[in-house]
């Protein structure tokens, strides 16, 4: 295989609407340690991997010094990988972390944008968008953008109750600098 795959972390303390994360991991967000994670790195022979984790920055200030010290440990350790890895919109707030995950091997970024409207958001019940703020979202775009990361947004349809909705979030895609973007539909 040309990709390998690796999991750093577990569970989410979210519960979107649409997610099942939470009900297969449960709702805590569980590391391994960061001499582990290294270890199994250095046993992937492949030059690409694939970071697994739903949120490999994750959601709290101690998530992130988490992840931000994974990131160092693999500049440290001279884990010549190049990497694509999930996480939330939340997480693209912090530059120095960005640049860290750059400088560490990160590539890409999976992110979940859902939507940029309000109603919506709260409907998915996506706490994590709704708290950043939609009016923060291009920010964080750039952020990512500035520390040489590429971004893929996921947009999830089927929430919408009119044609209006459907074309705000359209809209703001269009312009919104992400470098690829995905849709996924709602399906019960």
């Amino acid at each position: 295989y040309r990709v390998s795959s690796i999991m750093t972390s577990r569970g989410c303390p979210f519960s979107c609407d649409f997610c099942t994360v939470t009900i297969f991991n449960g709702p805590r967000l569980r590391r391994r340690p960061a001499e582990q994670v290294i270890r199994e790195l250095k046993t992937i022979p492949q030059k690409l991997v694939l970071f697994l984790d739903d949120n490999l920055i994750g959601y709290s200030k101690k998530d992130v010094h988490e992840a931000e010290h994974l990131f160092s440990r693999m500049i440290e350790e001279k884990i010549r990988k190049k990497w694509v890895g999930q996480t939330s919109i939340n997480s693209l707030k912090d530059l120095g972390v960005l640049k860290k995950a750059k400088k560490a091997g990160c590539m890409a970024f999976f992110v979940g944008v859902e939507s940029v409207n309000e109603d919506v958001l709260k409907r998915m019940d996506k706490k994590a968008n709704l708290s950043t703020g939609i009016e923060f979202y291009k920010t964080c775009i750039s952020n990512a953008h500035k520390a040489g990361i590429i971004l893929m947004g996921n947009f999830v349809l089927g929430y919408e109750k009119d044609i209006e909705e459907i074309r705000k979030d359209t809209f703001w895609m269009g312009k919104s600098d992400l470098d690829i973007i995905n849709f996924a539909i709602l399906t019960p």
